[in-house]
């Protein structure tokens, strides 16, 4: 079977979202090579949909409540009964994420989403669903270098929660995306016009 690629369609990109129109420079790819790539400079977050929600409030919450969580290349629903099941989904009892009212742990502050989100948690925030808001960070920017000849990668497979759209938000990098889904109708919604016929 032959491979092949497609370039780059910088028409596709929904110019709302970004800061300058795309540009061309060539750049050093993390293989060594060189290669043309666009450069576009994005806002801090999307202007074609909504975000979140991320975490459900209670273990009763159905999955409009949350977002997703990714494992084993798995999509789950972050709902009310994911997250009580979280111990037998892991086969780790220390998966506890809710208290005696089925109310779920979950950061609702800067200071506690920073903290939470770093990847040496202290165990004050062991547990909790990290919802890291917009509204913490304002006039950030990201520039993002995408060779015109598309270069194959490793996948990275990570468990996280995400909203229904792929994406979070933290106090780095804004709200950003971390899976496609193909075929599915729910993640296309989330970019409307931003695909072609």
């Amino acid at each position: 079977m032959n491979e092949i690629i497609i370039n780059v369609d910088p028409n596709l990109f929904l110019t709302n979202g970004l800061v300058t129109p795309i540009t061309t420079e060539t750049r050093t790819l993390s293989n060594g090579k060189q290669a043309s790539c666009y450069k576009i400079i994005t806002k801090n977050i999307p202007t074609d949909h909504q975000m979140g929600p991320w975490c459900p409030i209670n273990i009763s919450d159905d999955a409009s409540a949350g977002g997703i969580w990714l494992e084993n290349g798995e999509v789950h629903d972050v709902d009310g009964a994911f997250v009580e099941n979280m111990a037998d989904f892991y086969n780790d009892d220390t998966w506890k994420m809710y208290d005696a009212n089925g109310n779920i742990y979950i950061t609702d502050t800067q200071e506690e989403c920073e903290a939470a989100a770093n990847p040496n948690v202290g165990p004050e925030y062991q547990n909790f669903c990290v919802e890291c808001l917009p509204s913490y960070v304002t006039d950030l920017t990201y520039t993002y270098y995408i060779p015109v000849t598309p270069q194959a990668l490793t996948p990275v497979s990570f468990g996280s929660a995400l909203d229904d759209c792929r994406g979070h938000y933290d106090e780095t990098r804004g709200y950003h995306y971390h899976i496609a889904a193909a075929g599915s109708n729910s993640f296309l919604g989330c970019f409307k016009g931003a695909y072609a016929n």
